[in-house]
């Protein structure tokens, strides 16, 4: 459980450096890196150098502020928090249970709420569209997430293709991921512009690398034990 707590604290603290200056970010989980894996660095190159050239690109390319907005967006408005809230405690829930518990991988049952959040965002979506100008696109994003939702759902429910398949499908960090960036779309904080396209994308490998890098330091930390 201390070693949950720690890499949790030390995601916070990783946080708010990014928040601070995305550059930050990179660097200071670099020198984590250095420190704690001294003295068996190779098996995690491939991961330093990702996160490295990704938070490059990311810097390099998109402005301080089009990162910034993704980011602080869900606590800048105490509505959107509100709703954003579920999707964030579910996921971070399951990623300290699955790091806990890392020969488990979710079930049809986690598939299934990974679904019904999908669908949450997409109906937050469908109740903005009549204070909208963007109603056309907004219509088709929502069409897109709900149906993406429901595809989810069926096949869970169903058990209708095989367990991998299907739970790649529901990968947690790629629905709660996308599942938040559609209420904020809901309330017209981003628009699927090329930019921010770009950016939630490179941002979402970033969140990922960083969650990988943290389960290694929580496994060090537990094997050191």
């Amino acid at each position: 459980m201390r070693n949950i707590l720690l890499a949790t604290l030390l995601l916070l603290v990783l946080l708010m450096l990014f928040l601070i200056n995305p550059i930050l970010l990179p660097l200071s989980i670099l020198a984590i890196l250095i420190l704690y894996y001294r003295d068996s660095l190779a098996h995690i190159l491939t991961e330093i150098i990702m996160f490295a050239v990704l938070s490059s690109i990311l810097y390099i390319t998109v402005s301080n502020k089009a990162i910034l907005v993704i980011v602080t967006a869900p606590f800048s408005n105490f509505k959107i928090f509100w709703t954003v809230l579920p999707m964030l405690i579910a996921w971070i829930i399951l990623e300290v249970y699955f790091t806990r518990h890392e020969n488990e991988n979710i079930g049809w049952n986690t598939a299934i709420c990974n679904g019904l959040m999908l669908f949450w965002a997409g109906l937050n979506i469908l109740f903005s569209m009549t204070t909208s100008r963007y109603i056309f696109q907004k219509f088709i994003i929502m069409s897109i997430i709900i149906g993406y939702a429901a595809f989810l759902i069926y096949i869970s429910f169903t058990h209708r293709y095989s367990p991998k398949f299907t739970f790649r499908l529901a990968s947690t960090n790629i629905v709660y991921y996308f599942g938040i960036l559609g209420i904020l779309y809901a309330y017209n904080v981003i628009l699927p512009t090329a930019r921010s396209i770009f950016s939630s994308i490179i941002l979402l490998c970033l969140i990922l690398l960083t969650i990988r890098i943290i389960k290694k330091i929580v496994h060090n930390f537990a094997s050191n034990e």
